[in-house]
């Protein structure tokens, strides 16, 4: 799943009607950091 995709699924369920910067940050720990994809997340 991409980091997008991720942030958007996030935002949804948060009910709001775009992507933030916090749903973005809380995708890319989910994913590319658990996947070694990044060592540090850049919206933290």
């Amino acid at each position: 799943m991409s980091i997008i995709r991720g942030a958007m699924v996030l935002a949804i369920r948060r009910g709001g009607a775009s992507i933030s910067v916090d749903d973005l940050r809380d995708a890319v720990g989910a994913y590319a950091l658990r996947v070694s994809f990044l060592d540090r997340n850049p919206f933290a």
